[in-house]
């Protein structure tokens, strides 16, 4: 779920909500500055120094003195004499004949490209000017400039024209766009929605289809128009797309997603364009499949598939949990995106791709938590804080602390039970996840005496992630905040109580693990559909094992070599200890792996075995019974052999599909919600029925609206 403000959250509970509007980028376009450059020299008074910046088109001009400019068609206008008078979109005219017109923004951004579209009266010769570059162009011969150099740094942007098409001439500027491609806002944009499906479990590939439509009544967009936009368009390139909510007087922008550019079409009434995610292309085989009878960690390995798919390090991310997982099974010869389908099954992680295109691999289950007192008095219990045990209270010496009523015990010289965390001086307490994991808002139960102020720092993987400071007001302390990720927190005391003496931290609970709820009469428009899938009875988990042969050597594969080069001979089952040999010619042996041997062949032409011994694979089974009655479901996971891992990925699979229950819901439409993420959902008979969503369809035509399917949540509830 994407982060917002809590006045978004409001904004989006009221009935009738502001307005909802819509950006897409098709190309590389820098949004920020785009949404933020604003014209800092002086123009002609019949200028339009916003609807440049904001995809409008200039489809009708005012006869000026210009050389060479004016035409009379018909088609132009008697300029007004006032700027009031001026309701034509001119863009941006400079005061001066070959004036320059100046960009600024309030912060340096780095641009890749500008595409500018100057009109009929455009610069054969002109400067591009920034802080830290200055590109000349000569012999431009269209109205339309793209230029692909990318400028860093820039906080000022001048065009300086020089010599003009048809002579002395205004420099106008229609359109300008601070990047390479295609702007749409909500002012053409017809209709557009994002279609994401996650299987918890990773039983299927992530997939995202994005599908917008734009209006093209006057033919922008015709693909044989040669001076479209659309020429500039590529199989591949980036399609970014926002959406803005109106909250009061601003609007907050929301990115919800970054995909690839599948195909476009037009027809005269509307332009379409397909966009899917990045993991669909990683069709290529990962052939690197090695036996590791010493293991290798699945964050290595997940690496290596990435690096061999060609993915830039900057466009992935790998939890860092997964360095703590080892396994010893070769992957098989599959597609990439299929090796890290079954590598994040393995380490009980998601596999998707983020709002900003890059593809993500993080652990996806309630993780182990430890606590340590710091400074703790001896009969302090600073690790027992996260267990829900029934707590004593010992007789202290705080001020106004101890009650004469029989419910408080005396301090023993030795021995203790649980009285939670008590500090020899000021409080202060460390929490060490397994993994990392993310809450919404968390509970605080102190003893008598509190501090009046602590401090929340979250750190992940030990970078530092958040730090709060909080006036507590009661011994039960809600915080009502919503975590980012992390895997450390620590908790510690600013002021110290009121009355003074040790403030006392008996327990801590996380949780609501959402703060989303689809309510009756609200968010959703059509009563849920529920559906009673058929119960699991006992999942069955298959462990594989990969034992030495038994047989002897044998001919694994034949490669007929016609010249000299490099061959790779491929293997139907996995094997080890090979050796090749060839019938004229030599051989070099370049890379080995359970599924290939690869090897370099010099010579006029020949036949090259590869021999070798294949494993002998053994497989066994666990069990986990989830209801009493149901169908038996048989899980298998090739790179699984560690009786331990089995039983970690049997629960967690177990875990999910113990709910037999999925529901199908419409509601108003919430670009924040995507799929696996949890909500809560009205219902007459279960207080907080939690759900997590496995598809999600978000659709947009000047307003918003969407469709769910999850399935019930019981396991992290339990868990919680």
């Amino acid at each position: 779920m994407l982060q917002v403000t809590s006045a978004y959250k409001e904004e989006m509970k009221k009935p009738l909500r502001g307005h909802t509007l819509m950006r897409v980028n098709i190309g590389v376009i820098n949004q920020e500055a785009q949404g933020s450059a604003n014209v800092s020299s002086e123009t002609a008074y019949f200028s339009n120094l916003t609807k440049p910046l904001n995809n409008y088109v200039v489809d009708a001009l005012y006869a000026t003195t210009e050389e060479n400019y004016s035409a009379v068609d018909g088609r132009m206008y008697f300029l007004p004499r006032e700027k009031a008078d001026c309701v034509l979109n001119q863009g941006i005219v400079s005061k001066d004949i070959t004036g320059d017109v100046q960009f600024a923004f309030p912060i340096p951004y780095d641009l890749r490209g500008i595409t500018i579209d100057f009109g009929k009266a455009y610069p054969v010769d002109f400067t591009i000017i920034t802080d830290n570059a200055r590109k000349e162009v000569r012999g431009n011969k269209t109205g339309k400039y793209v230029c692909e150099e990318v400028f860093q740094g820039v906080s000022s942007l001048t065009i300086h024209p020089g010599r003009m098409v048809n002579g002395q001439a205004f420099l106008h500027i229609h359109e300008i766009i601070m990047g390479i491609g295609i702007y749409f806002n909500e002012r053409n944009i017809l209709t557009a929605s994002k279609k994401e499906h996650i299987s918890p479990i990773m039983e299927a590939l992530p997939t995202i289809d994005f599908r917008l439509s734009v209006n093209n009544k006057d033919r922008a967009y015709d693909i044989e128009n040669e001076k479209s936009t659309v020429n500039f368009l590529e199989l591949g390139q980036k399609v970014q797309a926002f959406t803005g909510q109106e909250v009061g007087e601003r609007i907050e922008w929301l990115q919800i997603g970054t995909l690839k550019l599948k195909e476009w079409s037009s027809d005269d009434d509307k332009m379409s364009f397909t966009a899917i995610d990045f993991l669909s292309g990683l069709t290529g085989k990962y052939r690197k499949g090695l036996y590791r009878p010493e293991g290798i960690s699945l964050y290595d390995l997940c690496l290596d598939v990435l690096t061999d798919a060609g993915v830039d390090p900057r466009e992935f991310y790998i939890d860092e949990y997964l360095k703590t997982v080892k396994i010893k099974n070769p992957i098989p010869v599959v597609t990439h995106r299929e090796a890290l389908q079954l590598l994040s099954n393995a380490g009980r992680c998601l596999l998707y791709q983020d709002k900003k295109g890059k593809i993500v691999i993080r652990s996806s289950f309630v993780p182990r938590m430890t606590s340590t007192g710091i400074n703790e008095a001896y009969f302090s219990n600073g690790d027992k804080i996260l267990e829900n045990l029934p707590l004593k209270e010992y007789s202290l010496t705080n001020e106004d602390y101890t009650k004469v009523d029989g419910t408080s015990l005396f301090l023993p010289r030795s021995g203790k039970v649980n009285i939670g965390y008590v500090p020899e001086d000021k409080l202060k307490v460390s929490i060490q996840m397994e993994a990392v994991f993310s809450s919404f808002g968390m509970e605080l139960q102190f003893g008598k005496t509190y501090p009046r102020v602590i401090g929340i720092d979250t750190t992940a993987n030990g970078i530092p992630v958040e730090t709060l400071t909080l006036e507590v007001d009661s011994q039960d302390f809600i915080v009502s905040h919503e975590f980012k990720p992390f895997d450390k927190m620590l908790i510690y005391e600013k002021e110290p109580p009121v009355l003074g003496g040790r403030a006392i931290l008996s327990r801590v609970s996380f949780g609501n693990v959402t703060d989303y709820e689809l309510s009756y009469g609200r968010e959703l428009t059509k009563t849920p559909l529920g559906t009673q899938l058929q119960s699991v009875k006992t999942l069955e988990l298959t462990r594989t094992e990969y034992l030495d042969s038994t047989e002897g050597e044998k001919e694994l594969a034949k490669v007929e070599c016609t010249k000299p080069g490099e061959y790779l001979a491929e293997f139907s089952n996995p094997s080890y200890g090979c050796t090749v040999q060839a019938t004229s010619g030599t051989v070099s042996v370049l890379e080995t792996g359970t599924y290939f041997l690869k090897f370099s062949y010099s010579g006029s032409g020949g036949e090259v075995k590869v021999n070798g011994k294949e494993f002998t694979v053994k497989e066994s089974t666990l069990e986990k019974d989830l209801n009493l009655v149901g169908r038996r479901e048989k899980w298998k996971n090739p790179l699984i052999s560690d009786i331990a891992l089995a039983t970690d990925v049997l629960d967690w699979v177990g875990n999910y599909l113990k709910a037999d229950r999925e529901y199908s819901l419409s509601y108003r439409g919430e670009p924040r919600l995507m799929a696996n993420d949890l909500l809560y959902l009205e219902n007459k008979y279960v207080d907080k029925l939690m759900l997590r969503v496995f598809d999600h369809t978000l659709n947009y035509n000047g307003a918003l609206s969407g469709s769910i399917k999850a399935r019930r949540e019981v396991s992290f509830v339990e868990d919680t």
